[in-house]
């Protein structure tokens, strides 16, 4: 026992009960997840009240994945033992995964691996982007009166119509 107390005394000074999920208040991991030192080492929270409640994690490679999707939470309830496959088919399944980056050169830098709509600069919209192409393919528009009534320039207009942005776009 050190002085600050026992690794269950220290774990559950931590911890916020609510009437769903049980929050980690102390440390977390850049993507939430709880932390606790335990040895001079790190240890993820979630894995550590498995543990704690006696229903410790097989092995290092079998993940604890969160029912609730809730990163801090330590709610021996919302954590299910896993492999990596269910927690990817889980992640795929609730529509938490980000769309790979697309090939290099593609799409400015800038703007992240996140296309389309999705991403929090774009001004269009996947339905602005088949209008402006129908609208232009068509013919009898410039891309100049494209780009004012869209409100973006005409060099992204350009580029849009080429296909070396918004290339997802069908």
């Amino acid at each position: 026992m050190s002085k600050r107390g026992t690794i269950e005394e220290r774990f559950w000074r931590h911890v916020k009960k609510t009437d769903s999920c049980w929050i980690w208040t102390a440390a977390r991991s850049k993507k939430g997840y709880g932390l606790i030192r335990i040895n001079r080492r790190s240890k993820r929270a979630h894995r550590v009240v498995l543990e704690l409640m006696g229903r410790g994690v097989p092995s290092p490679e079998q993940l604890v994945m969160h029912s609730c999707d809730n990163p801090p939470c330590v709610n021996p309830d919302h954590l299910i033992i896993g492999t990596a496959r269910m927690n990817t088919d889980d992640m795929m399944s609730k529509g938490r995964h980000r769309p790979a980056p697309p090939p290099k050169g593609i799409y400015p830098k800038q703007f992240g691996s996140v296309l389309g709509s999705r991403n929090g600069n774009s001004i269009l919209t996947e339905n602005m982007v088949v209008e402006i192409r129908s609208r232009y393919s068509a013919g009898g528009i410039k891309q100049k009166e494209l780009a004012r009534t869209f409100g973006v320039s005409e060099a992204c207009i350009q580029a849009l119509i080429a296909r070396r942005i918004w290339s997802h776009v069908q």
